[in-house]
């Protein structure tokens, strides 16, 4: 059980690491990661990729919540 949880945590980390890239590279600060890694970025560089994260991970629950809400035919 314990190696389960273990592994589904860095499944977790990993998304959101894929994530961070996405929006970094969205952003025009991919470059500025690999050059000089997420420790030597502006605090304003790494705010507007948490910011942009957020934001993106809030529209794809509201999506989820959406998707389950609405039935995919209706019956009657």
């Amino acid at each position: 059980m314990a190696k389960a949880k273990v592994a589904a945590g860095l499944a977790r980390r990993r998304t959101l690491n894929r994530l961070k890239y996405e929006v970094a590279k969205d952003l025009g600060l991919d470059d500025d990661i690999r050059d000089r890694g997420f420790v030597e970025m502006t605090t304003s560089e790494v705010g507007q990729i948490g910011g942009n994260m957020v934001k993106r991970l809030v529209a794809q629950g509201e999506d989820a919540m959406a998707a389950k809400e609405s039935p995919e035919s209706d019956p009657s």
